[in-house]
């Protein structure tokens, strides 16, 4: 089910959270993965389904729940 990425209020957002923001309330019906640095990252809810899905862990991180995976092993947890 879709799901848009919303922000906690008063929240401060990095420029990276910001534009993931942005593009994950455009494509609310699809699970964003982002590279960030040496990892792919999935953010909020997309963190969690991810987290279900792909058997990783998911956190708190700063304003939203985030999992990650290392780029190295991208092609080993998608499919």
């Amino acid at each position: 089910q879709p799901t848009k990425l919303v922000a906690p209020r008063g929240a401060k957002l990095t420029p990276f959270e910001d534009q993931v923001l942005q593009i994950k309330n455009k494509n609310p019906d699809l699970v964003l993965l982002t590279e960030c640095g040496y990892k792919f990252k999935f953010m909020g809810r997309d963190a969690e389904i991810a987290s279900r899905v792909l058997n990783i862990f998911h956190h708190q991180d700063h304003s939203f729940y985030v999992a990650s995976i290392p780029t190295q092993r991208v092609d080993v947890h998608t499919r």
